[in-house]
């Protein structure tokens, strides 16, 4: 069937030509119009569409790695802090042990 008539259901088509011997002997044949196809105008809406999504989506995504920042952080913090206790510990005892040798008072 060809572009002019025939079935209505049938697909849209473009009438193309293939050179021949000469360069411009016509041989048709039919080939589909692609049935994607959109204006500019919604071209440019289905980006800013897209762009808007992906925003969003990054958005959401990157809020839900707070929890687990947090929580590492935490963690960091607690093991600095459990650190610098038990140094000062340390250090107490080894003060406390020098306080005790010097003191008369524990001398025999």
């Amino acid at each position: 069937m060809d572009s002019q008539g025939g079935d209505p259901h049938s697909c849209p088509r473009l009438e193309a030509v293939s050179p021949g011997q000469d360069g411009w002997s016509a041989s048709p044949f039919t080939v589909p119009k692609s049935s994607i196809q959109r204006r500019p105008l919604q071209a440019g809406l289905v980006i800013l569409c897209s762009s808007v999504g992906a925003l969003a989506l990054l958005s959401i995504l990157g809020l839900g790695l707070v929890p687990f920042v947090m929580a590492a952080s935490l963690l960091l913090l607690w093991l600095v802090t459990s650190l610098l206790i038990a140094w000062g510990g340390i250090e107490a005892l080894a003060a406390l042990e020098r306080w005790l040798e010097r003191d008369p008072r524990f001398q025999r």
